[in-house]
């Protein structure tokens, strides 16, 4: 829908799905935006999607390190998909 490639693609041929895996679970279960900034940016990915299901699996009340600073909340609509406005340097 988006026209934009995801960090958990179902096309696992040539990658680490084990990596990739536990990069997913990292970006949602960190505390640390600067974790979560640098996986992010592993995958050139701009955006975090949390889903109702996402909640329900990492038991999560919100991303802990989401702030206004570096991360802007761009949908929340049933779901919401915040935009990285970060980088590393």
């Amino acid at each position: 829908i988006s026209q934009r490639k995801n960090i958990g693609d179902l096309n696992f041929m040539l990658v680490n799905s084990e990596q990739r895996f536990n990069d997913i679970e990292r970006i949602y279960n960190t505390p640390y935006q600067t974790v979560a900034v640098g996986t992010l940016e592993k995958y050139d990915a701009r955006y975090v999607f949390l889903s109702q299901r996402a909640i329900d699996k990492y038991k999560l009340d919100k991303l802990r390190y989401v702030d206004n600073d570096c991360f802007d909340l761009v949908y929340d609509k049933g779901v919401k998909i915040y935009e990285s406005l970060c980088r590393l340097t």
